[in-house]
């Protein structure tokens, strides 16, 4: 199974790509890069296989709250809106995983995230032009039968692994970068991104994206309650702290 992580940014030379592959019960990520000197869909196409299922794990919102477009579709300037903030502005995905993990994704109505989501939007509809497949969502955890797509949270997966999840970004964190990558280095084989990934916050993300990818194939992510309202505004796959 091809897993390809997709650290998603509004400036593709920003982009962070990962390219991981199941081999057994291992994981081994074969490639991890940015958009700095390659085209992003044009790499991530290349690697999609023709004849086989794989997953994209993309770190995006990849909607908006229902909230916010049901409010603003009414709505005429200078008038009050009739919603609280935290329904107009956040997912029921993002209020669940900030309870169950204790990370706080940035809220996509009221954010510059919301460019990082259109960015992410747009460059899986160039993906369905230049492959030809449809790559829909994915919602059903555990199994997938064609190439399809979904929402990972990196900090959120560090965080319910027990491991550092803030302050490994920075330009200055290299040895931070590093340290992580030798504790997940118990779960997938990083041999031949190691140096990527001390440089690279992005190429680290996108890893880890890969990583919350396995963690959907595994079946072991928490699912939404209300499944109508995740296929409006979208899901992030989160590995259930509890499970």
């Amino acid at each position: 199974m091809i897993l390809i992580g997709i650290d998603c940014a509004v400036d593709r030379r920003m982009t962070g790509m990962a390219l991981g592959e199941t081999a057994g019960d291992r994981l081994v990520i074969q490639q991890g890069m940015t958009g700095a000197r390659v085209d992003v869909a044009g790499q991530v196409a290349a690697w999609l296989p023709a004849d086989q299922p794989a997953l994209l794990c993309m770190d995006a919102p990849l909607g908006w709250p229902s909230a916010l477009g049901s409010e603003l579709n009414l709505h005429s300037a200078g008038n009050a809106l009739n919603a609280a903030p935290d329904q107009l502005f956040t997912r029921q995905t993002d209020r669940v995983v900030r309870q169950r993990t204790g990370k706080r994704p940035l809220d996509v109505g009221a954010n510059l995230i919301a460019r990082t989501a259109y960015a992410a939007l747009d460059l899986l509809e160039q993906l369905r032009e230049i492959t030809g497949q449809e790559i829909p969502l994915a919602w059903d955890p555990g199994r997938i039968e064609a190439t399809e797509a979904i929402e990972v949270y990196p900090a959120a997966t560090l965080a319910v692994r027990g491991l550092q999840s803030s302050g490994y970004k920075a330009k200055t964190a290299q040895e931070t970068r590093t340290q992580l990558a030798e504790q997940i280095s118990r779960e997938i084989d990083l041999a031949s991104v190691l140096d990527p990934i001390r440089y690279s916050d992005h190429v680290f993300d996108a890893v880890l994206c890969v990583l919350a990818g396995r963690d959907f194939l595994s079946g072991h992510c928490m699912q939404p309650e209300d499944p109508d309202l995740a296929r409006r505004e979208g899901w992030i796959w989160v590995r259930d702290p509890d499970g």
